[in-house]
């Protein structure tokens, strides 16, 4: 019999520019680091390095979420009904993107937020600088090796992913970034490449460097989706 997992991160999960459904709706987005690897959590187990990898790129949980059929909550639900398969009453988002950073090969999410009392209650929160947990809703087995008790991918399945007040793994601030793609943030954070490009010595972390330049790529791959929408539309 699987287990329940509850699986908590305080991410640096942020608002960035709003999709567009196919009737023209905007949906919010908010994004950020679902997990760790190689981290050992409050709960005692970890996820090994390659679970996330082996998981995420399941093709079973790749077509869930572009069938827009993985549905999260605020907070994990207690009913085991629940538990299994998200109330359409009681979702507050629809996880929209998931993928594994590659330099951390930590599992990343985009959510869209619902345009329903829950979805809107967190997007609230989010607009006046309240940082969210992501917790996974999952089910599989505990193994052990010489570390600690950690997940086995091959029976873990993930049912959704759920945002919540108390996370379970390391506390990370938050970046917000505007919703609007007019607003300041994003084109602050592709400047941002060009002045740490003036900071950069031989005594400079090459790991933090690599992660700054991802950063204001994935910054103008936004940028550049987003004008390319609008060019559409126009």
């Amino acid at each position: 019999m699987f287990n329940k997992v509850f699986a908590t991160y305080k991410s640096q999960f942020k608002v960035v520019d709003s999709t567009e459904a196919a009737d023209g709706t905007r949906i919010p987005i908010i994004r950020g680091a679902a997990s760790h690897t190689d981290v050992q959590s409050q709960k005692g187990y970890r996820y090994r390095s390659g679970f996330w990898d082996k998981v995420i790129n399941d093709p079973a949980l790749q077509q869930r979420i572009e069938e827009r059929d993985m549905l999260g909550m605020i907070e994990h639900p207690t009913d085991d009904s629940d538990y299994m398969r998200t109330p359409l009453d009681k979702a507050s988002h629809v996880v929209m993107r998931a993928w594994v950073d590659e330099s951390s090969h930590d599992p990343w999410i985009d959510c869209g937020l619902l345009n329903n009392p829950d979805g809107n209650a967190i997007k609230a929160l989010v607009d006046v600088g309240f940082r969210p947990g992501c917790s996974t809703r999952g089910l599989g087995d505990y193994l052990m090796d010489s570390i600690s008790e950690y997940l086995d991918p091959d029976t873990f399945t993930v049912i959704t992913w759920d945002l919540v007040k108390s996370p379970n793994f390391g506390d990370i601030r938050l970046e917000r970034v505007s919703d609007s793609l007019l607003a300041s943030p994003i084109f602050k954070e592709a400047v941002q490449m060009y002045q740490l490009r003036d900071s950069v010595d031989d005594a400079y972390n090459p790991d933090r460097l690599l992660l700054e330049t991802r950063r204001a790529i994935s910054a103008l791959q936004d940028l550049c989706s987003a004008l390319e929408r609008s060019c559409q539309r126009s």
